[in-house]
């Protein structure tokens, strides 16, 4: 009877450890958003995948500096100088304090507003454009109507808030699915940190605000955006195998949960982000004595050396489903507990 038993559960443990991980998190349920408006596009298909509310017009924040990256790309040249005007010195936050008089590439200028947010530097290519802010933002608005972004309206080329500028879900992801056919929109959204030098040759260092270039598996170009009015926004350009998916959240309380939630709908759950979160939890000592548990629970982890990675959540997730737990791959308190009897 032992024999037979020790045969059943060594057959268990051999197919627990060649299913593929993937599979487990395949899309099932629509995710739990907080968002007030949210859409998952499918570039490839052309079909909405997941919608809530994407026909509501809201403010989008700096979500509108997509439109004027790609207006000014229509027109300038990414070596062409552009002096910083009083009016741009002076524009509100978030902004990368360019000074009156200083002279800079369209290139480093745009850099500065993907990349920081920087309202000073939407505003000095606004002017560089169209000689005025406000010649700028007809052109801004034209080029959205061609894209198909009915209900949409811009009034600043920055996305500080005031009447009249709004737009949706559903016209964001047409902007977005067209900024990403630009190279240099693409390249730029896609550094996680850049510098510009100042005219005296002092560095001006930019760091990407969008946290996914750090915390995502896939491949996740994108901007932020955020306001008391519109609350947190971001738009974002995911690549994985052939498939491309455009998403976007407007006014979420929890915004980097809510984009990876209806990223990973698609795509399957994101073992990276589990891991970090197994990292912050357990030290390399710790991690050690995770590493020798599985192995001796019979689900082997990899080596062990103090290293939480994708072979020894592999191991989490297989040790998990035997123990009947929550297979969710984090190894928390009841996960520990059934941990320590083999330790």
């Amino acid at each position: 009877m032992k024999k037979f038993s020790s045969i059943i559960i060594g057959i268990v443990f051999f197919c627990v450890s060649i299913i593929n991980i993937d599979v487990c998190y395949a899309r099932s349920t629509k995710p739990n958003i907080s968002a007030r408006s949210a859409i998952l596009y499918d570039v490839v298909e052309g079909k909405i995948v997941y919608s809530k509310n994407i026909y509501t017009k809201r403010p989008p924040a700096s979500l509108t500096k997509i439109m004027t990256a790609i207006v000014v790309l229509d027109r300038l040249k990414l070596n062409r100088k552009v002096r910083v005007s009083r009016k741009a010195s002076l524009s509100q936050p978030s902004k990368v304090y360019l000074r009156q008089g200083e002279y800079y590439s369209v290139k480093d200028l745009l850099y500065a507003m993907l990349l920081n947010s920087g309202n000073d530097a939407a505003v000095c290519l606004s002017e560089a454009v169209a000689g005025s802010e406000w010649k700028f933002v007809q052109l801004m608005n034209k080029r959205a109507r061609s894209l198909g972004a009915r209900k949409t309206h811009f009034i600043n080329a920055s996305g500080l808030p005031g009447k009249g500028q709004y737009s949706t879900a559903y016209d964001l992801a047409k902007i977005m699915k067209e900024a990403a056919r630009y190279p240099f929109i693409r390249k730029a959204m896609g550094s996680k940190v850049h510098t510009i030098r100042r005219p005296n040759g002092k560095r001006i260092r930019l760091r990407n605000h969008n946290k996914l270039l750090w915390r995502y598996s896939k491949k996740v170009i994108g901007k932020t955006g955020y306001t008391c009015a519109a609350g947190r926004c971001y738009i974002g350009y995911a690549t994985y195998g052939s498939r491309k998916m455009v998403v976007c959240v407007l006014n979420s309380r929890r915004m980097w949960a809510d984009t990876r939630s209806l990223l990973d709908y698609v795509f399957g759950r994101d073992n990276s982000q589990i891991v970090f979160i197994n990292k912050k939890l357990h030290g390399k000592t710790a991690t050690k004595q995770i590493q020798r548990a599985l192995h001796r629970a019979g689900c082997n982890p990899g080596k062990i050396d103090g290293k939480f990675g994708i072979k020894t959540l592999q191991a989490v997730f297989n040790f998990q489903r035997l123990c009947g737990l929550k297979v969710d791959g984090i190894v928390g308190t009841k996960t520990m507990s059934k941990l320590r009897k083999f330790m």
